[in-house]
């Protein structure tokens, strides 16, 4: 039974990040500013792990685009990565 409500949150879950679209401009912002705002316009959990301390700051203009492609933009520049885990996007160093 566990199995079949972890398949359907995965469901939940890849739904929000690639068919719920956000609009957001950031100019010149840190990164935890930059992931609060998609997580609060997107309602999806976005956590950090293994973050080098020295990240430039973000300047990003999205209009309509997924969650996905949000987190793409913003691990591109900041050369990042992510991963979808359970219910929530981590966004992570590169070791």
């Amino acid at each position: 039974l566990s199995s079949s409500i972890s398949f359907a949150d995965k469901q939940e879950i890849d739904k929000k990040i690639n068919e719920m679209l956000i609009t957001l401009n950031l100019q010149e912002v840190e990164l935890d500013f930059a992931i609060e705002k998609i997580s609060k316009l997107s309602n999806i959990k976005i956590t950090k792990q293994d973050i080098p301390k020295e990240i430039p700051k973000i300047t990003i203009n999205l209009k309509d685009l997924s969650v996905v492609s949000a987190i793409k933009s913003i691990t591109k520049i900041t050369r990042l990565s992510y991963e979808i885990s359970d219910n929530s996007i981590i966004i992570k160093g590169n070791k």
